[in-house]
């Protein structure tokens, strides 16, 4: 998620790309407390569909809602398979949307080898994105200690309507770098008392990651040229290696296996 999107988002909020971030989190958390309280009702795979047979009962609804659910995942793994395949050019001199395709395919297959070994790939995965982008928050901080005191200016004035559209705009990106945790609901049969687990895991993700997710946002408008940001095939990697120091390609690797891990999680 925010591997690919934060350029794309800058590219359209500019300095107020971190409200974009904050304005998803919102619409967000009211799919995390619907899919919190749902899964402890009804804990059965297959997510939203089955909460609409069990409220309504119309198979044809039920069938749609199904297919939204697809349709959405297609897009989203689509979405970060490119952003996957932006960070992977940086060491293939091959076409992006044939690295693209290489890395559904390869994790799809990773998702059909089993449910156990692909989650714990996902989890190994996800403590390597998110240490790197602590690492990031963490230089960005020390770069710039007043940052934390600059919060107000990344909130747009409500006569700006130029910038209140730009965040707007950039959060239906934002959004989705959100998407994945409320798949959680989807491996509800695999959990152990998921009445009690669910709700607390689908709440923690969703503070956790909008924290991290505002703070590399604002570290990134605040240290970095906005236009290099909106340009560049790999934001993270430009924003580690201005940071650091140290060589872009470490955060690189890092990017593609942050990638590799929504497209993982999305097929699953």
């Amino acid at each position: 998620g925010i591997y690919a999107l934060i350029g794309e988002t800058v590219g359209r909020a500019g300095q107020y790309a971190p409200a974009s971030f904050l304005l998803a989190a919102i619409v967000m958390a009211f799919t995390a407390g619907s899919f919190a309280e749902l899964s402890a009702r009804v804990p059965q795979a297959a997510g939203e569909a089955v909460y609409v047979e069990a409220a309504f009962r119309r198979k044809w609804l039920t069938l749609l809602v199904g297919l939204a659910v697809l349709l959405e995942a297609i897009i989203a793994g689509a979405r970060i398979g490119l952003g996957s395949a932006g960070y992977l050019s940086q060491f293939f001199d091959l076409p992006e949307p044939f690295l693209a395709v290489g890395v559904i395919l390869t994790m799809s297959a990773i998702a059909a080898w089993g449910i156990r070994e692909s989650v714990l790939l996902a989890g190994a995965m996800t403590i390597v994105e998110v240490a790197a982008l602590l690492v990031i928050i963490g230089a960005g901080l020390r770069a710039d200690p007043a940052m934390l005191a600059s919060l107000l200016d990344t909130i747009p004035a409500p006569n700006d309507s130029i910038a209140i559209s730009g965040v707007f705009s950039a959060s239906l990106i934002a959004f989705f770098a959100f998407i994945g945790f409320d798949d959680i609901v989807n491996l509800v049969e695999e959990a152990k008392e998921p009445q009690k687990s669910l709700p607390w895991a689908i709440g923690i993700t969703l503070i956790m990651v909008t924290l991290i997710y505002f703070l590399v946002t604002l570290v990134a408008v605040r240290l970095v040229p906005l236009d290099e940001l909106a340009t560049s095939s790999a934001p993270v990697s430009l924003l580690f290696e201005r940071l650091t120091g140290l060589p872009p390609q470490l955060v690189t690797i890092v990017a593609i296996i942050a990638t590799m891990n929504g497209v993982v999680i999305v097929v699953i």
